[in-house]
């Protein structure tokens, strides 16, 4: 005979979901975008203060360091732009939607997820191609592969991708997150 506690038997656990697991997935990209970005400000902060003192100080200046910071800063541009995608940070017409009806508003929020949905896989796809055009160009000061600040474009766009698949799921599976 089995006993059980007073409190009667312990829940069954719960099953992960997709949904779950999008949303796991799109918390820590967004964590990794958030370091990324510090690691980012941090490195153009340094290498500017470099820049700066060798210039003013020691009179010296570096050709790298101008170029480097250029690349660096592309890259939390983009990085920071899938962030605040991730955040709902971008511009809306919060005061159109926020006026509709609930399923009005349902349909238009689709139909604009779906909107740029489209726009982020031609972005992926042209961001690839341009990419693979430039390959074997090289930058003037550091010779590096300019493939490498050409990829923050398909790279930014591909973690907004996750981000959008992570938020439609979490408004089909009931949990009506919308643009936030």
């Amino acid at each position: 005979m089995t006993t059980h506690s007073p409190e009667g038997p312990p829940p069954p656990e719960a099953a992960p979901t997709p949904e779950g697991g999008l949303r796991r997935l799109d918390r820590l990209l967004a964590a990794t975008e958030t370091l990324l970005g510090g690691v980012l400000v941090g490195g153009i902060t340094v290498i500017v203060l470099w820049q700066i003192a060798m210039r003013y100080v020691f009179g010296q200046p570096l050709a790298w360091t101008e170029e480097l910071s250029r690349y660096l800063f592309i890259w939390l541009s983009l990085i920071g732009a899938a962030l605040a995608f991730q955040r709902g940070s971008h511009f809306l017409f919060d005061q159109l939607v926020g006026g509709l009806s609930g399923r009005i508003r349902t349909v238009v929020t689709t139909v604009a997820q779906g909107i740029v949905t489209v726009i982020l896989l031609g972005g992926l796809f042209f961001g690839v191609r341009l990419a693979y055009l430039v390959r074997v160009e090289r930058s003037a000061a550091l010779d590096l592969p300019m493939v490498w600040v050409y990829a923050a474009l398909p790279v930014s766009v591909a973690f907004m991708l996750i981000h959008m698949v992570a938020r439609i799921s979490g408004n089909v599976g009931g949990e009506k997150t919308g643009w936030r």
